[in-house]
């Protein structure tokens, strides 16, 4: 099975991308999958599962924490667009540092992520006809303010690729106390 580590939004973050439609061939994120990948670990087994959920057992001594949202960028960057993402702002620092927290508990099975931005992927761009366009949507969002939310859990997910998309499921969360 395919598998991530993330923080899940409990709330819908969207963003209108008809102004996108004509010029930009793109794989919009569905509001519902939008999430924080804190690790993506690709092909696991469930023995697999056990043993990262043992390794992951030190979030439940971690504390919740806030997390803001502002403005849309790119990566890899703006002249080379393939991905659209949202800017973490408020609680960066916490989540880098509980991504470095389960990079070195995973070390025994996973490679350590290189240069982590914590940031939630919105669309993935195959193609720009008019980069102007894609350019002025970036301008547009990027100093927008989406809405706050709290960090109450970290969760291992399951995803199962399918034609019309992604189905995300949680196979074990791990609550952040208060």
């Amino acid at each position: 099975m395919r598998a991530f580590i993330s923080i899940n939004l409990p709330c819908d973050i969207s963003v209108n991308f008809d102004e996108l439609m004509n010029d930009v061939k793109f794989k919009a994120v569905a509001p519902e999958n939008i999430h924080l990948t804190l690790k993506f670990l690709g092909e696991i087994t469930p023995k697999d599962a056990e043993e990262i959920s043992d390794a992951l057992n030190f979030i439940r001594n971690r504390k919740k924490f806030k997390i803001s949202l502002k403005g849309v960028s790119a990566f890899p960057n703006e002249k080379y667009v393939r991905v659209l993402w949202i800017n973490v702002v408020e609680g960066s620092k916490e989540i880098c540092e509980l991504q470095k927290k389960i990079d070195d508990g995973l070390k025994f099975k996973f490679p350590p992520e290189k240069d982590f931005v914590p940031h939630l992927t919105i669309a993935r761009v195959k193609y720009v006809n008019d980069k102007a366009v894609l350019n002025t949507f970036i301008e547009k969002y990027k100093d927008f303010e989406f809405p706050e939310f709290t960090a109450e859990k970290v969760s291992l997910m399951k995803s199962e690729l399918r034609k019309e998309g992604p189905i995300y499921s949680e196979i074990r969360n791990f609550p952040l106390k208060d």
